[in-house]
């Protein structure tokens, strides 16, 4: 069995920065042999920061020459299909970012390449691998929350649009807003959460009307919004995606689930928080503070994790999946069932109708 895996890069922004480079640096049997990107000013962010000085623009060649065990593909959506596809087809495993894909019908065409292919795929929904959802888990394992009626989890931005005026906010490239940049995490980790219900139902709405006005000229509150230099340097003014959402999805089971999302929003800080509620307990997502009856009364207690990157266990989790120790934790089926969600978000905060799910 091979003992260090030869790891390649494709795309040296944001997500690779903050998160992949150092994850896959790490392990002792995991190596970084080469980058790739269109923009060569992120060569010399990378060499500087990590060490790494060998170096493409185009990712077939980089396939072809430096023949990578696997590849993190950590490049905009609409990329997402065609390097998996041609890594798969090279017999090249792939993590790839979230969402895998823009739409369902692209994840059903990148499925089938998968199954066809003897490399492995698997989805960078990180958030699973945070060590806050192991306690979350079993406590839904021990039945401490019993019967699960209600889940709520929100990400809201006063000010934070990724990347005005590139892809981000480009429709035609991204094909959403903030609801596939983070709503697609929070609607992961509730539904792992869980343990993966059949879904039943969506009720949407989306907003862009603040990035709209930022667009024709107004300043909008965007003075002080901080946001990493790497999602800097706008290619042109164009916002036509949404900065805000929310969703209210039913599960089979008859469980409920309120998802919010924001870019902006005109709000007093931002917030980042989500519940799981049964009839015995409850739990927030993080910190993990557990409420739960003790006779008469109520008792909240915060339990303890230990803190670590859930990119770095993502990488070691990989890792772990090329070596065949574990079967894939985020296979390209569940990222199938995502993407329909989320067409179906989509697809009722534009028709303004609950939209049913198969």
């Amino acid at each position: 069995m091979k003992k260090v895996w030869n790891i390649g890069i494709i795309g040296l922004g944001g997500i690779a920065q903050m998160s992949h480079l150092r994850a896959f640096g790490l392990p002792e049997n995991s190596k970084i042999i080469a980058g790739c990107d269109l923009n060569p000013d992120n060569f010399k962010v990378t060499e500087k920061e990590w060490g790494l000085n060998n170096f493409y623009t185009n990712y077939i060649e980089m396939m072809e020459k430096e023949k990578p065990d696997a590849v993190v593909v950590g490049t905009p959506n609409f990329t997402h299909k065609d390097i998996s596809i041609a890594a798969l087809r090279r017999n090249i495993s792939v993590l790839c970012e979230k969402p895998v894909c823009r739409t369902a019908p692209e994840a059903e065409e990148l499925r089938r390449e998968v199954k066809a292919s003897k490399a492995h795929f698997m989805i960078g929904q990180c958030m699973r691998f945070r060590k806050e959802a192991e306690k979350i888990k079993t406590l839904i394992a021990e039945n401490k929350l019993g019967r699960i009626y209600y889940c709520k989890a929100c990400y809201l931005r006063q000010r934070g649009i990724p990347g005005f005026g590139t892809w981000f906010t480009d429709s035609s490239r991204a094909h959403g807003g903030v609801i596939l940049d983070l709503g697609v995490h929070m609607l992961d980790y509730i539904w792992y959460l869980l343990g993966k219900p059949p879904f039943k139902s969506v009720s949407a709405m989306k907003s862009g009307n603040i990035g709209r006005r930022k667009q024709n000229g107004e300043e909008a509150g965007f003075d002080k919004s901080e946001y990493p230099s790497t999602y800097r340097g706008p290619e042109k003014q164009l916002f036509d995606v949404e900065e805000a959402g929310a969703a209210f999805i039913r599960f089979e089971n008859g469980t409920s689930f309120q998802l919010e999302v924001s870019w902006a929003m005109n709000i007093e800080k931002d917030i980042s928080q989500g519940m799981i509620l049964g009839d015995k307990g409850g739990v927030t997502l993080s910190p993990v503070i557990y409420t739960h009856e003790q006779g008469t009364k109520m008792l909240s207690e915060e339990l303890p994790v230990a803190p670590e990157p859930s990119a770095d266990i993502q990488a070691r989790v990989f890792l772990d999946l090329l070596a065949g120790k574990i079967p894939n934790p985020v296979p390209i089926d569940e990222g199938v069932t995502i993407m329909k969600v989320l067409d179906a978000v989509y697809e009722s905060a534009a028709s303004n109708k609950e939209i049913t799910l198969n």
